[in-house]
């Protein structure tokens, strides 16, 4: 029986793609993701994974369809029981164990009035499993090629782009926004941060502001309070 693939969490959302990310899954953003510990288990885990994409024993395999076939068909025909059995092993012969053996379960949990599930129903629950844990296993391979590569990758960030004046009106669209009012920044009351004492420019850049619009709404306050 193959070995069922054990990732640790960290590493394991390393390996998944970013739900908050437009952005393709990269070894340079998984490592990014990884502390220092977690990089050094990668190479040996890379290694164990690729195991469990071992296909399920055949005596096991064999055994499994041929008590299935005795529990849920009323074929008694030897030739016929032969032919199943055969074209079924070969059907599922690529499947790990792990994986091949709960969706037989499921398949005949879902079948509809304890009929035989057919081939194409295991694979159709299998198939995601076994995608996901090739998935898994390349990405284990890459960032463990990375990591024992003499210089590891950089990560290099896209220059941002501000959303021009055409995408921000079709994403408006999109979202049944009809108009955008302009409005005027507005000031802070420096009052309200140190009562008498006179505002900083560092008091508005810890409310988010750049030190040049900081340095703009002080000279706008001013210049209404002269």
């Amino acid at each position: 029986m193959s070995p069922k693939l054990s990732i640790p969490r960290g590493i394991a959302s390393a390996l998944a793609d970013n739900r908050f990310s437009l952005t393709e899954w990269t070894t340079a953003t998984a490592l990014e993701r990884m502390d220092r510990s977690d990089r050094q288990r990668v190479p040996g885990l890379a290694q164990q994974a690729e195991a469990t994409l071992r296909p399920a024993d055949r005596e096991w395999l064999s055994d499994r369809l041929s008590t299935l076939w005795m529990f849920m068909s009323n074929e008694r025909d030897p030739d016929r029981t032969t032919t199943w059995l055969h074209e079924s092993m070969r059907l599922l012969d690529d499947l790990p164990q792990d994986i091949v053996s709960p969706a037989i379960d499921e398949a005949v949990k879902k079948s509809e009035r304890g009929f035989l599930p057919s081939i194409g129903a295991i694979r159709a629950i299998a198939d995601p499993m076994l995608e996901d844990r090739r998935q898994k296993v390349r990405r284990l391979r890459m960032l463990a090629d990375a990591i024992l590569a003499p210089e590891m990758p950089k990560l290099e960030r896209e220059p941002f782009k501000p959303c021009s004046p055409e995408d921000a009106a079709e994403i408006m669209a999109e979202n049944g926004i009809s108009r955008m009012e302009a409005t005027k920044p507005r000031c802070i009351d420096p009052t309200r941060l140190r009562g008498p004492k006179a505002i900083t420019v560092e008091d508005y850049v810890s409310l988010g502001l750049t030190r040049e619009a900081a340095e703009r709404a002080i000279a706008e306050f001013q210049g209404r309070t002269a």
